[in-house]
């Protein structure tokens, strides 16, 4: 198992569309599935999260929401939040990814998009591989 630290682990990208308290979420939720965050554990506080990363409680409170939803954590009051013990109905990491890999590249297709077309977005070519 990893060892985590929430101020490497959950990191906000203000130039992604993806709304700061889902980026919160998926990185929990990746650190929660992949070990790093053990079953059992107690989350550091929504204000300690939000003081780390740099945004509002309301965003964090929405993000534990989320991993609520989910079936990931749960809240104990004054008490915490807590990762679920039983965690069985959550997917592997790698199926996980294969999912939403699967689900962006039927996206693509959709959408009428050259995967070939797609991959020069994700790595450009280098400055010396123009010239």
């Amino acid at each position: 198992m990893r060892s985590w630290k929430l101020s490497d682990a959950v990191k906000i990208d203000g130039g992604r569309s993806t709304p700061a308290h889902l980026q919160i979420a998926r990185a929990l939720e990746a650190a929660i599935v992949s070990g790093a965050i053990p079953r059992g554990s107690r989350l550091p506080t929504v204000r300690e999260i939000a003081v780390t990363v740099g945004v509002t409680t309301s965003i964090v409170q929405r993000a534990m929401a989320e991993l609520a939803a989910a079936g990931m954590v749960i809240g104990q009051g004054s008490a915490g939040t807590y990762v679920r013990e039983d965690l069985t109905h959550i997917a592997p990491l790698d199926e996980r990814m294969r999912r939403f890999a699967r689900a962006t590249l039927e996206d693509i297709d959709r959408l009428g998009y050259d995967r070939a077309t797609i991959a020069t977005y994700i790595n450009p070519p280098s400055k010396r591989e123009q010239s």
